[in-house]
């Protein structure tokens, strides 16, 4: 007999949707945290494979929207695309819709940079070890090379 023609497999389907959009309604999922978080209560694989699937044909579910959001946000808590861009692989986000939201994001990186330093530090650095701090601490939040450098808009030929 089909799994799908049993009607406590579509109860289950039906208790899996609600559920996910109960999810959905309070924030953006990516697809395999979704599954992951709807799996975890021991729900049928094929019953949850059914649910993303019209999750996704629907659109409540959407991985791009979900990088996109998740872009914004973090770029406003002060990350850089490095750590971002971690964050989203670790979801298991496709890195086309990682570039991708990139693109759409908008965020000046390098402003981005310079607004997390002043948030935390308030002044430039006056030794090489200040230098230094601040220079691992944009590290840290995700920036590149470049957006650090630019940031402290100093070398350390300057010391």
């Amino acid at each position: 007999m089909d799994a799908s023609a049993n009607p406590d497999f579509e109860k289950l389907k039906q208790a899996l949707l609600a559920k996910s959009l109960r999810l959905l309604a309070r924030r953006e999922y990516a697809e395999r945290e979704l599954r992951r978080k709807l799996e975890a209560g021991g729900a049928d694989t094929d019953a949850v494979e059914a649910v993303i699937a019209h999750l996704l044909e629907n659109n409540w579910l959407s991985d791009l929207r979900y990088a996109e959001i998740l872009v914004r946000h973090r770029a406003g808590q002060g990350y850089g695309p490095i750590r971002i861009t971690a964050e989203l692989k670790q979801q298991g986000v496709e890195q086309d819709l990682v570039r991708k939201a990139f693109a759409e994001s908008g965020v000046d990186w390098f402003e981005r940079a310079e607004a997390t330093l002043t948030k935390r530090f308030r002044e430039r650095p006056e030794t090489p070890v200040e230098l230094q701090k601040q220079k691992r601490y944009l590290m840290q939040r995700g920036f590149n090379f470049d957006e650090i450098n630019e940031a402290v808009k100093a070398d350390v030929d300057e010391f």
